[in-house]
């Protein structure tokens, strides 16, 4: 079955691409909105199983979006210039290291028995968090980033600075709880541990 039959049996690819492109903006609104409004939504020692909800939540619309820009790309594909071998080999080791930082992580946490990190009463300053105080959202962002750049798509590319820009909300919303919870603790921690890119380190003034 060519790809024309698949589109024509299935749903429209003007229709997949509207729902794909809003859905995208959605969420970048929704974070945002989610920050200027001070919305108490992360877990806390006493209630962890926030955590499992917005878990849930991020990574099914990851993989639902991942799948859309994927498919998109394929079916309806709108190139950039990503074309050299070099940004081939770029991307692969953008995914490598994007996926052994996740592993990391994964690990410290299985380590620590725990799945998540919001609901623990102590601060995790090992392990990649030595590096990057949010190691699990920089591996996201680097595999999205290497998918955009691997398979040259305007529709992945978008789908990473989504997927970034939500996640540095995300983190922004993330690190007030933690400064609550971990006063001086945690910005002492911040003050000498980048965001996202190890030896990156941009300090932020407060007013």
């Amino acid at each position: 079955m060519s790809s024309n039959q698949i589109l024509n049996s299935g749903i429209d690819v003007y229709l997949l691409s509207a729902i794909y492109y809003l859905s995208i903006t959605a969420i970048v609104i929704f974070a945002l909105l989610t920050y200027l409004l001070r919305l108490n939504v992360w877990p806390t020692p006493d209630k962890p199983r926030r955590s499992l909800f917005f878990s849930i939540f991020g990574n099914v619309w990851l993989a639902v979006n991942l799948f859309l820009a994927v498919y998109l790309s394929l079916i309806k594909p709108e190139s950039l210039f990503f074309t050299n071998v070099m940004w081939k080999v770029v991307a692969v080791l953008l995914l490598l290291i994007g996926v052994l930082v996740s592993l990391w992580a994964w690990i410290l946490f299985k380590t620590l028995k725990r799945v998540f990190g919001m609901e623990m009463n102590v601060l995790i300053t090992v392990g990649p968090y030595k590096y990057v105080r949010h190691p699990q959202y920089f591996s996201v962002m680097l595999v999205t980033i290497a998918l955009a750049m691997f398979l040259n798509t305007l529709q992945l590319l978008l789908f990473a600075v989504a997927t970034t820009v939500s996640f540095y909300i995300v983190a922004l919303m993330e690190e007030r709880k933690l400064e609550e919870l971990f006063g001086q603790e945690y910005r002492e921690y911040r003050e000498r541990t980048p965001m996202f890119i190890p030896l990156l380190k941009i300090r932020w003034r407060r007013k």
